[in-house]
C-alpha cells in the first residue's frame, strides 16, 4: 500500500508539472473531450483528477493488470535492419514462456454526435493570452478512411503554413491571433479508435472574443462549401500533409510505436506507409464535403480564460 501511495504521488506531481503549473498545460486535450463527448470512455481527460487517484486501491491495480496486461492484449513491434527469422527466434526465446490468459473484448465506444453546440470554460492562471479550442467529430477511419483523409487535408488547408486560410486571416491580415493550429486527433491522425475528433486551437489577443474567432472559421468553411478550394490549395495541402508524415515517421523513435498503434487500433500497420500516397487521391470535392460536415450544431467550443476561476479578468 505504501508503494501505491508513492506512485500516486508521482502521478500527481506529474500532473502539477505538465498541466497545472504550465501555461496552456493540457489545453485542450484534457478539457475538450468532456465538452464534445458524453460517454466517460471518450470524455475523460486521460490523466485523472486527484480525488479519483486517491481512491485507487491495490486491488484495483491488480484487477486492471490481470485484465489488460496479457500477451493477447499486446503488440510487439520491432523495426530496423533486421531479419524476420532472427526476430522470431528472439521473440520465442524471451516471451514464449509467458502464459496466455483470456483478455476482454474491445467494446464499441461510439456515441451519437452532439445536438447543438456544446461550450465550456477553462481557467488557466499561467496563460498570458486567451485561447479558443473547437472540436468536431471525425468519420470512422475503419469504414470511411477516404473521408477521414479529406479532413486531414482540410486541416492543412486551413491552418498549416503562413498562406493557409485561417493563419492568413487571423494572424496576417487582422492580428486577431498569435497562433492557429488544426489537426485530426488530440495527439495526431489515426492515433485513437473511433470516436475521435478534429481539433482547432487559436491563441488570440484579449480584445478578440471566441465568437469572433468562430465567425472567421465559419466564414472559411462556408466559402469552401459554396465555392470549393482551388486546385492549388488542395495540391499544397496534400503535399504538406504527406510530407509531414514522411518527416515524422522517418525516425525509428516515432515509426516503431506508430506501427504498433495502427496494428493495435486498426489491424493494419501497413497504413503507415500507405497513407502519404492515399492522401493524393483527395480532391477539391472531398475537401468541400469535409468542410460541409463541420456543422456549428455538432461541435464543442472551450474558452481558455487567463487567471484563476473567479478572479477579475
Amino acid at each position: 500500500m505504501e508503494s501505491l501511495r508513492t506512485q500516486v504521488d508521482v502521478v500527481k506531481e506529474e500532473i502539477r508539472l505538465n498541466l497545472m503549473n504550465k501555461p496552456y498545460g493540457g489545453f485542450p486535450w484534457t478539457v475538450l473531450p468532456s465538452a464534445l463527448f458524453s460517454d466517460f470512455r471518450n470524455a475523460h481527460n486521460g490523466y485523472g483528477d486527484f480525488a479519483a487517484l486517491e481512491k485507487v486501491t491495490v486491488a484495483d491495480c491488480e484487477a486492471f493488470f490481470e485484465s489488460y496486461y496479457a500477451p493477447g492484449n499486446a503488440v510487439l513491434t520491432v523495426t530496423g535492419d533486421i531479419q524476420p527469422r532472427q526476430v522470431m527466434e528472439l521473440v520465442w526465446r524471451h516471451f514464449a514462456n509467458i502464459p496466455s490468459r483470456p483478455v476482454p473484448t474491445v467494446s464499441d465506444s461510439d456515441e451519437p454526435a452532439p445536438r447543438g453546440m456544446r461550450t465550456g470554460v477553462h481557467h488557466d492562471r499561467h496563460a498570458p493570452l486567451p485561447a479558443t479550442a473547437i472540436g468536431y467529430r471525425l468519420p470512422d477511419p475503419r469504414t470511411a478512411l477516404h473521408s477521414y483523409l479529406a479532413h486531414m487535408v482540410l486541416c492543412s488547408l486551413l491552418a498549416t503554413g503562413e498562406s493557409s486560410r485561417l493563419r492568413r486571416k487571423l494572424i496576417g491580415r487582422t492580428s486577431m491571433a498569435t497562433d492557429v493550429s488544426m489537426g485530426c486527433g488530440l495527439f495526431g491522425a489515426l492515433d485513437a479508435r473511433h470516436p475521435d475528433l478534429l481539433l482547432g486551437v487559436v491563441v488570440h489577443s484579449p480584445g478578440t472574443s471566441t465568437d469572433a474567432v468562430i465567425s472567421v472559421l465559419d466564414e472559411e468553411l462556408h466559402s469552401l462549401v459554396a465555392e470549393g478550394p482551388t486546385p492549388r490549395e488542395v495540391n499544397r495541402a496534400v503535399a504538406m500533409s504527406a510530407a509531414a508524415r514522411h518527416r515524422k515517421f522517418d525516425s525509428l523513435a516515432f515509426r516503431t510505436p506508430a506501427l504498433g498503434t495502427l496494428e493495435l487500433l486498426f489491424d493494419s500497420a501497413e497504413l503507415l506507409d500507405q497513407l502519404p500516397g492515399a492522401l493524393s487521391s483527395v480532391d477539391a470535392v472531398d475537401v468541400a464535403m469535409a468542410a460541409q460536415g463541420l456543422s456549428p450544431d455538432a461541435r464543442a467550443v472551450v474558452q481558455l480564460v487567463p487567471g484563476a476561476a473567479g478572479a477579475d479578468e
